[in-house]
């Protein structure tokens, strides 16, 4: 028979034994020092110096002083001496960490925060695997802040690596967002969960954004364009009908491009602050202010003294075709003349013009007096008689400005 339990190794009492009491008493001790363990730590080495009665550790391999020689057993101080005894795998203590239990070389956590150390891995009401090493099957998941913020940290090894978010339908990918196969931002899609596009993608170094799959907006009005500013929410690009873009400021439709071509719609063409001209502003009223043009190009008149044109840059024609003088029969030296004719100019010069013209009749020309910047007064010669009616064309050739 046995001196001992096999488990426990509690004494056992033995045929005949004298003072069996003893024998009872130790196992009752050490029932008391096993059952429901405790222990105050583990991994002790160092035994402390005026233990209470009861109180137990496991040792470290390494134990020193009177647990010298007992590494890795469980320690118990009753009352008077050390009682030790070696622990079975699958035993469960209880310390100041929390529970753990030995697996035949250490004690290992089952509770408290040890416990959730370096697990292998971990399913919430789903299974884990080596590749899904944490698993949760939930409605729905909280990450919630400890103070004050917090953040989810996804971490890849190198450049080339993915870091990102898979959303499944079915388990097969239709959407990724983060760090696939680079260090670029991007937001990917897929219709069968192999093939991905990207539809937005951020430079991770200027932080622009692109849309390699193209850009769709609502149509947008010109109060509320499509794309528009935070700052400025009625100013920027809209689409006020089919195969037509809009540009809008101050909630007003300013440029439109369509299939006639680039419209300013409101105000006017601009370049460098001042206008730009077109087929719509090449003729019209001519103004300058300080000797720059701010009209039209080029500006045509008409009336009974004749046309005139003005130009941006200060030049004016004025021009008269049929100025009658009654004949040129008048001797004047070797040649003769006309009787003089006012020309009232159709338009104002700031100086005297230049005037040049021809007479409708061969052998004669014309000659001017007295030219002011409102009319001069104009001659047919001739080198002979000429009794009949004849007919000036006269140019003034000038500026308006």
């Amino acid at each position: 028979m046995s001196d001992e339990t096999a488990r426990l190794a509690l004494p056992l009492l033995q045929p005949s034994q004298a003072q069996k009491h003893v024998t009872h008493n130790e196992a009752i001790d050490r029932l008391d020092f096993l059952v429901q363990l405790t222990v105050k730590g583990f991994d002790a080495i160092v035994p402390p110096a005026a233990p209470e009665a009861g109180e137990a550790w496991a040792l470290d391999p390494g134990a020193i002083g009177a647990w010298a020689g007992h590494g890795s057993k469980l320690a118990s101080w009753r009352g008077e001496a050390w009682v030790f005894a070696t622990p079975q795998p699958g035993w469960i203590a209880s310390g100041p960490d929390g529970l753990r239990f030995f697996e035949g070389s250490g004690w290992v956590p089952i509770s408290g925060e040890a416990a959730f150390q370096n697990l292998g891995s971990l399913g919430i009401n789903a299974t884990a695997d080596l590749t899904n090493r944490l698993s949760l099957s939930s409605d729905a998941t909280l990450l919630n802040h400890d103070g004050s913020g917090h953040q989810l940290k996804i971490n890849k090894s190198a450049v080339a690596d993915t870091a990102s978010l898979l959303f499944q339908s079915n388990w097969s990918g239709r959407a990724e967002m983060g760090l696939a196969g680079s260090d670029q931002f991007a937001i990917k899609v897929s219709p069968d969960g192999s093939s991905f596009s990207t539809a937005l993608e951020a430079d991770s170094t200027t932080g622009r954004l692109s849309a390699p799959g193209g850009l769709r907006v609502f149509d947008g009005t010109a109060t509320a364009p499509s794309l528009g500013f935070a700052a400025d929410p009625d100013c920027g690009f809209y689409r006020p009908g089919t195969d037509s873009v809009a540009l809008a400021t101050g909630g007003a439709q300013r440029v439109t491009v369509n299939a006639s071509g680039l419209n300013v719609t409101s105000g006017e063409l601009m370049k460098n602050g001042s206008p730009a001209y077109c087929r719509s502003n090449v003729l019209g009223p001519v103004a300058q202010a300080a000797g720059v043009p701010t009209g039209a190009l080029i500006e045509a008149g008409s009336g009974a003294n004749g046309r005139f044109l003005h130009f941006a840059d200060g030049t004016l024609i004025c021009t008269i075709e049929a100025l009658a003088v009654a004949n040129c029969a008048t001797v004047d030296g070797a040649i003769f003349r006309s009787a003089g004719v006012t020309w009232t100019y159709p338009s104002v010069f700031v100086q005297p013009p230049v005037l040049s013209g021809t007479v409708a009749d061969a052998d004669c020309w014309i000659s001017a007096a007295a030219p002011s910047v409102t009319s001069c007064s104009l001659r047919a010669r001739s080198s002979v008689s000429k009794s009949g009616a004849l007919t000036i064309r006269a140019v003034a050739h000038g500026r308006w400005f």
